[in-house]
């Protein structure tokens, strides 16, 4: 096979706290990646590719692949951080790119992971059926998926319209979308910031396990994975925590005694988990039901309200 590519790497190395930083770059017939990378000494398993936030002074391409060390060591991956845009290849410049920086590993073994505006880097890797996690958008996307099923992770810790509009797309283009919501003074830098990623992307990986699995994958049905309680007290918000496998509208609905809806809630929900609060402040104390209905699922429980 002819081989067009014209290839220039040159290392750097930048050690900080004993990890080892190199730089390199990727051309292609007149596109250029420049890319800092590091990998893991454990077995490395995937490519994680890394787009940092550049409106944030403390980032550059080489300070997000170090400061992502930790999460290359912790899931044996090779770690590459670019400095442009990758979107700019196409799926075959993207592969071949892939293919350079890993040797054997592929685009089905890549993974991406982006903070802040990075998130409009990924539009390219989601076509291709990347998984991934973004922490705190600050850009929107525009989805364009194939027919991969495409699983992503969302830490959601700076709350603004960016996030909404990078939810909404996901959900609309029938991504299977894993959220949490994060209190903190910074975008990154929350409470437990190593934890909770890595309890996302422990999500992601087990939907991906389910998606690979036929058997898994056909008993895929919208379920309660936490029920509302019983009883509560008036004014406190009922909350039930939903997975859903069927993206579509769905109604949420409180019933009197006689049946009649006394709350009503209708709204889209995309593929995976979503935490859903009902108010009941409006309510008077006594005995309903709580009815969810929508694709492939119909819930009814009971519900006492009291003082």
């Amino acid at each position: 096979m002819k081989n067009l590519l014209f290839i220039l790497c040159f290392a750097l190395s930048i050690n900080s706290l004993g990890q080892a930083i190199s730089a390199a770059s990727w051309t292609s017939k007149g596109v250029k990646i420049d890319y800092a990378w590091y990998v893991s000494n454990a077995p490395v398993k995937e490519v994680l590719v890394a787009f940092y936030d550049d409106t944030d002074p403390a980032w550059r391409f080489e300070t997000w692949a170090q400061e992502l060390t930790w999460l290359a060591d912790n899931r044996g991956a090779l770690l590459i951080a670019p400095l442009e845009d990758v979107d700019r290849l196409d799926s075959a410049k993207l592969e071949a790119w892939i293919r350079f920086v890993s040797d054997s590993l592929t685009l089905e073994q890549t993974k991406f992971i982006t903070l802040g505006n990075g998130v409009r880097h990924i539009n390219g890797l989601l076509k291709e059926g990347c998984a991934g996690l973004i922490i705190a958008p600050s850009d929107t996307i525009a989805t364009r998926l194939n027919e991969q099923e495409v699983v992503v992770g969302l830490i959601d810790s700076r709350k603004d319209d960016s996030t909404d509009a990078v939810t909404a797309s996901l959900k609309q283009s029938g991504v299977w979308l894993f959220s949490k919501m994060v209190i903190g003074d910074h975008p990154y830098y929350f409470d437990q910031h190593k934890e909770v990623v890595l309890d996302v992307f422990a999500r992601v990986d087990s939907m991906l396990l389910v998606l690979v699995d036929s058997t898994s994958k056909a008993a895929l049905r919208s379920k309660v994975l936490e029920a509302g309680p019983e009883v509560l007290r008036q004014g406190k918000a009922f909350e039930l925590n939903l997975f859903i496998a069927e993206a579509g509208m769905f109604s949420f609905q409180v019933l009197d005694l006689s049946a009649k809806a006394v709350y009503t809630k209708k709204m889209f929900l995309g593929k995976g988990g979503h935490r859903i609060k009902l108010p009941t402040k409006d309510l008077n104390w006594g005995v309903y039901k709580i009815e969810v209905d929508g694709p492939g699922i119909l819930v009814k429980q009971k519900l006492m309200i009291r003082g």
